[in-house]
């Protein structure tokens, strides 16, 4: 937890409802029908419903808003917080709750938080990557841990052979690439870092200097010529520059590790029935599915 984070928790109810009551003092008021004597920790009421000082609380933290607060802000955001419940409780007595659609779509988004907080209980909490594994990782690996060099390239392509032909010998000299990019077609390529393309193009992009003009490459769209514009050379990184993207593996290896025993445990302790007819049929219907290979006339390939 972040200090802003201790801060921002740190503030009681009792600072809270002062906040508060600033901004109605301001006159910053928040409307209610009620007369009723109000109750610790809730900060308003909503007909029958009520929202407490720790809902609003969390609302601010969620919506980023630091300390020191402004009273105007808290008084927007729980008029706010006032709508959403009124609107709410305007759904449920027009009856929506028990529109089929809507109540799948509840249960969904149940589904979605209960799985979410079974993971986070049976997972998430669980993972620990300590700085003796990150070491022996870095160790091990040493020296597939690198900064990959790049390239900053231009390309310009040609319709034909013939035109390629005529112009390659200009596009090595001054502004000759650049006319020829405004004649014909191409542009910058961005960065392109190694290992990230095919190995036959490796050879024009890498290895060869700065300002060097590299081609051809042919493609269906035409015959491609390269200029390299700036070149970095890749470096090992050490323990230091690596230990937060190691962390980041490793969490992401025990994510997938404990995920996986956790449903193995529920496989194991539970009966599962898959009804292979039915999955059959299921399967014989989606190869005729609007865009299937088999809806084009074609026939599925075996594998």
């Amino acid at each position: 937890m972040t200090l802003f984070h201790k801060i921002f928790h740190s503030l009681t109810e009792n600072s809270l409802k002062r906040v508060i009551l600033a901004s109605l003092v301001a006159g910053i008021a928040i409307s209610s029908g009620c007369n009723k004597a109000p109750q610790k920790g809730v900060v308003a009421t909503v007909g029958s419903d009520s929202i407490t000082s720790a809902q609003l609380s969390a609302k601010l933290f969620s919506l980023g808003v630091q300390p020191p607060v402004n009273p105007n802000t808290v008084s927007d955001v729980l008029n706010h917080m006032v709508d959403q419940e009124l609107l709410t409780q305007e759904a449920k007595s027009e009856g929506l709750a028990s529109d089929p659609t809507i109540k799948s779509e509840i249960a969904r988004a149940e589904d979605r938080i209960l799985k979410k907080a079974l993971l986070k209980k049976e997972v998430e909490d669980k993972l620990t990557v300590t700085d003796a594994e990150i070491s022996d990782y870095y160790q091990k690996h040493e020296k597939e841990i690198r900064q990959p060099g790049y390239v900053e390239a231009r390309q310009v392509v040609f319709p034909t052979q013939k035109d390629a032909d005529h112009f390659k010998n200009s596009l090595s000299r001054k502004g000759g690439f650049k006319k020829a990019i405004k004649t014909f077609k191409g542009g910058p390529l961005g960065r392109i870092f190694e290992g990230t393309l095919p190995p036959k193009f490796m050879p024009f992009f890498f290895g060869v200097k700065e300002g060097a003009v590299t081609g051809p490459i042919i493609l269906k769209d035409g015959v491609h010529y390269f200029r390299i514009d700036h070149f970095v050379t890749g470096h090992q990184l050490s323990l230091a520059e690596s230990k937060e993207g190691i962390r980041r593996l490793l969490k992401r290896e025990k994510r997938t590790d404990l995920t996986q025993a956790l449903t193995n445990k529920l496989r194991a302790k539970t009966k599962i029935n898959i009804n292979q007819p039915e999955l059959a049929t299921l399967v014989a219907k989606s190869q005729t599915l609007p865009g299937s290979p088999s809806s084009a006339g074609q026939t599925p390939k075996d594998h």
